[in-house]
């Protein structure tokens, strides 16, 4: 973070190494209304969700799960 300029943001904090030392900064800076509140749970699938699909050989599989997992 230090190396980074401008405000801490959410997408400044999404770039870093996730360990819990990050995640207990964001909440204490969403907590303190530093940060805007955000669902950090879905977040979350959503970034597991793309490393799995990435991993899928067939485009047209990769296509299929995509479409479900926004429906979803």
């Amino acid at each position: 973070m230090a190396a980074e300029s401008g405000p801490v943001t959410h997408e400044v904090l999404d770039r870093l190494p996730q360990p819990r030392s990050i995640r207990y900064l964001r909440a204490a800076l969403v907590s303190t209304g530093v940060l805007a509140e955000r669902n950090e749970l879905l977040i979350r699938f959503e970034e597991w969700v793309n490393s799995v699909v990435e991993e899928v050989q067939e485009p047209a599989e990769r296509q299929v799960i995509r479409a479900f997992t926004a429906w979803f």
